[in-house]
């Protein structure tokens, strides 16, 4: 599974987080891998060229502080 969390929806946009872990859908009894949190520097991808989209960033700024 992996999960982004974004400053758009275009794929041009700066990523905040990446998540991921390995697991067997079909297995429950099986325990999930380990997991990968990455935090990407937005400063520096936003020099490379990502986008911020005003709108994204206005939605993250109205969830609490423990989603942000």
């Amino acid at each position: 599974m992996l999960d982004l969390e974004t400053l758009g929806t275009r794929p041009d946009c700066v990523i905040l987080t990446l998540g991921a872990v390995k697991f067997d859908p079909y297995n429950i009894e099986l325990e999930p891998g380990p997991g990968l949190y990455i935090r990407p520097d937005a400063d520096e991808q936003i020099a490379r060229g990502r986008e911020v989209q005003e709108d994204t960033l206005q939605w993250w700024m109205k969830q609490n502080d423990e989603v942000r």
